[in-house]
């Protein structure tokens, strides 16, 4: 098999087993790596469940170890078909540390891989996901570096490296490309090409640039929201909406684990018109912000962690008399004023949601 139909086939067992329980899965993706990736449990390239000292206690830690000439080389921690939870990270990173390894895989809603960097704070560690879905090219590369035959740190990191800067290049240029930018890229362009002055001042003034998400990144939207089973507003019985405060969506923040920014901007989504409203000081652009949604409708909250400077003020609706950013969230974390034609895909930006509907507030 093709390493895209080695992937293929990972994501249909996926699909049937999301649900089961974890040592099922434990023993499914043992099997998976036995007969797709190559490892040899008579080798002992693959190790379950072991067993280390620390002080005078045993501890069980990571679900599955992989190892090549008889050495470790990666951890894989395996949960349900749950979004990723700051609890899971820590876990396996403490595992990473415990071994003196540079390389974890966590699978849960998705693959996600962390490349530790033993210079550096847990909270600075890199991570790149990838979705479990069919003819996904990150998913058929994550075959090929992972494969007993292929795998080197040096490959794995170069993979996880290159795909965070395409990501935040990508992220950037979204960010930089606004009717403002394309108009002066045109006055500059007619200049050059010996247009009059007044010409192109009179053109410009005449058009209007309209930058929006494409179908499919719309469509990337809802199906973000699938995974996260966030229910659309007009499905939702008013009667059921459970506000919160800023002070106690922070504390549960905390107790998971979540570090609070200084700059925190929390809403409660609106019965009224389905958004998560909010004003905000134009200073939080300088520096790293947190917005936290409580969707009360669903008992979540949605947490997201902008880093400073990432946007500029012209890129947002901003209420002039008070001199504010205007928020307007929707449901699919996009910030949207269509009049102003303005939309910021926030979502890009979320770190984690947490179900608090079972916990104590």
């Amino acid at each position: 098999m093709s390493n895209i139909e080695i992937w293929n086939k990972i994501v249909d067992i996926y699909e049937v087993n999301k649900r089961a329980e974890e040592f099922k899965l434990q023993d499914l993706w043992t099997t998976i790596f036995k007969e797709l990736f190559n490892y040899s449990s008579l080798n002992n390239e693959i190790d379950t469940h072991r067993v280390i000292h620390l002080g005078s206690y045993d501890r069980i830690i990571p679900d599955i170890i992989l190892r090549k000439n008889n050495e470790d080389v990666a951890i894989v921690e395996l949960k349900r078909n749950v979004p990723l939870t700051n609890n899971y990270k820590n876990q396996l990173l403490s595992y990473l540390k415990q071994l003196k390894l540079n390389i974890g895989i966590l699978i849960c809603n998705k693959i996600y891989l962390f490349l530790y960097d033993y210079t550096k704070k847990d909270s600075e560690q890199k991570e790149f996901e990838i979705d479990i879905v069919k003819n996904n090219l990150s998913g058929e590369k994550f075959v090929e570096i992972f494969s007993k035959f292929n795998f080197e740190l040096n490959l794995v990191k170069d993979f996880i490296e290159n795909n965070l800067k395409i990501k935040d290049d990508l992220i950037q240029l979204k960010n930089i490309t606004t009717e403002e930018f394309i108009k002066e890229l045109l006055v500059n362009y007619f200049k050059e090409g010996g247009f009059n002055k007044l010409a192109i001042d009179n053109f410009i003034k005449s058009i209007h640039i309209d930058i929006r998400p494409t179908k499919e990144e719309m469509a990337e939207s809802v199906k973000y929201m699938q995974r996260e089973n966030v229910k659309p507003y007009n499905n939702i019985s008013v009667s059921k909406s459970y506000n919160l405060d800023k002070n106690k969506a922070i504390r549960i923040c905390q107790q998971n684990n979540i570090k609070i920014t200084r700059c925190v901007t929390f809403s409660n989504l609106s019965n009224s018109n389905g958004k998560y409203p909010a004003n905000v000081s134009l200073s939080y652009l300088e520096n790293d912000w947190m917005i936290i949604l409580n969707d009360g409708f669903n008992r979540k909250l949605h947490v997201f962690n902008i880093p400073a400077k990432t946007f500029t003020y012209k890129q947002f609706y901003i209420r002039q008399d008070k001199n504010l950013i205007v928020l307007g969230i929707n449901n699919n974390f996009v910030d949207s004023h269509p009049q102003q034609n303005i939309i910021n895909r926030l979502f890009e930006y979320k770190i984690q949601t947490i179900d608090y509907s079972n916990q104590e507030i």
